[in-house]
């Protein structure tokens, strides 16, 4: 039986169905046994012994369906921004003399609202390549692929949602039309942020590998060449590119810092079980982390596009959008 699970939000063509058998028999020697297999006597045989362990080594199978669905939300991504500049820069309003001779583009209004989106896409964009990379050649890098991947996807998807919102009621009425094309970006990033997991699920994910590896002393904390809580009230601004890079990495270490106090406390000063202080009581504490990881984890894989690019004038543009995007953050 092959049944089609119904209508959805948008983007019908996905594949999602049920598919059942009745009165079909398959052979043992036909099981897809790559990580378990059963015996001729029907007993349940495995190299990896944790069941746990055994779920996450088969799902890691997902993890470059995570990179496709980053890849085309990144895509979306631009293509909505695109839009929405294009058709800024083309709307007239209001300008000095009281006609209708000024792009909306010019107004403050409109730059405040779509130029940290298109810096962001930007950061995200990079940072994406960045995990492309790794899961191109992960040496000596393979514990970090999940977190990585993770982090990606969630980012890029939930930026694509956001930055659709905002490009849809920043052309106004033009884009409630489904022919400008935002409104298809805004579907589709709604089928990103629950494919291949749900985000939240995933961030959860990422905090408790970062824990793990943190633990066993192989987790690689950002760089920081300041220390924030003695330097930054010396300053008149924090708008510099230094500043605002040292703060981005300087939330996750000192998130990583109190998150990982704050669990000592519960589980083994005070003897609560693990399970009910991670689900009930610090959801808040690991998104946040997990964000902030992501956060740094892009801006890396910019700066060192940054870093590597040859091109003044590309490099003047790409260093005012990593800033503006770092501003974003920070604020």
């Amino acid at each position: 039986m092959i049944e089609d699970m119904g209508w959805k939000i948008g983007l019908n063509g996905i594949d999602n169905g049920r598919l059942a058998f009745d009165h079909v028999k398959v052979p043992r020697e036909a099981m897809l046994n790559a990580f378990n297999d059963v015996t001729v006597d029907g007993k349940f045989v495995s190299d990896i012994k944790k069941a746990s362990a055994r779920f996450f080594k088969v799902t890691d199978r997902l993890l470059s369906g995570r990179l496709c669905i980053a890849a085309m939300s990144i895509s979306t991504c631009k293509m909505s921004i695109l839009h929405a500049i294009r058709y800024s820069q083309q709307r007239l309003g209001i300008g000095r003399q009281g006609k209708s001779d000024m792009p909306i583009m010019a107004y403050q209004l409109q730059q405040n609202a779509l130029l940290p989106m298109l810096a962001r896409t930007i950061v995200l964009n990079l940072g994406y390549n960045k995990a492309k990379d790794l899961f191109v050649n992960p040496a000596g890098k393979e514990h970090t692929c999940i977190r990585s991947f993770c982090s990606a996807k969630t980012l890029i998807t939930w930026h694509l949602e956001e930055m659709t919102t905002l490009c849809r009621e920043r052309t106004g009425g033009g884009s409630f039309l489904l022919a400008s094309a935002i409104p298809d970006c805004l579907i589709s990033s709604h089928s990103g942020m629950t494919a291949e997991g749900d985000n939240r699920v995933l961030m959860q994910k990422v905090v408790k590998d970062i824990l793990s590896d943190v633990q066993k002393g192989i987790h690689n904390l950002p760089t920081i060449n300041m220390c924030p809580k003695r330097e930054i009230p010396a300053l008149d601004s924090i708008a510099s590119f230094e500043t605002l890079k040292n703060l981005i990495f300087y939330k996750e270490v000192a998130e990583i810092n109190s998150f990982s106090k704050l669990l000592q406390k519960k589980v083994m000063q005070e003897g609560q079980p693990f399970f009910d202080v991670w689900m009930y009581q610090v959801s808040d504490e690991i998104q946040s982390l997990a964000t902030s990881f992501a956060q740094g984890y892009m801006l890396e894989g910019a700066l060192q596009y940054l870093t590597e690019c040859t091109d003044a004038k590309a490099k003047q543009l790409l260093e005012a959008s990593i800033r503006l995007h770092m501003l974003t953050l920070v604020r």
